[in-house]
């Protein structure tokens, strides 16, 4: 697992504890949360990775041809590509 910024617990419990109250795992990390609001709009902007490639298709009638495609995120690397830059924005 890489270290990423997780920004703490979204939701973090307070419980009584021996010195009194005590912060507990709150489950999502605020991560997780910016992650899971991203709306369609979000995903479609941070799904563009930049650049393209350059791949080989085989086409129905057997010929192959050389095709640029754009380099793209999968829709959960972009929702998190987008929490990211969320988490970002609140350092400065």
């Amino acid at each position: 697992m890489r270290n990423t910024n997780t920004g703490g617990q979204a939701f973090p419990c307070l419980e009584r504890g021996g010195n009194g109250l005590d912060l507990t795992d709150g489950g999502m990390t605020l991560r997780d949360y910016f992650a899971a609001k991203a709306t369609d709009d979000d995903v479609a902007y941070y799904k563009f990775t930049g650049g393209y490639h350059e791949t080989v298709r085989t086409a129905p009638d057997g010929t192959k041809h050389i095709v640029q495609e754009a380099n793209t995120r999968t829709r959960e690397q972009a929702k998190y590509a987008y929490a990211d830059a969320m988490l970002k924005a609140r350092e400065n």
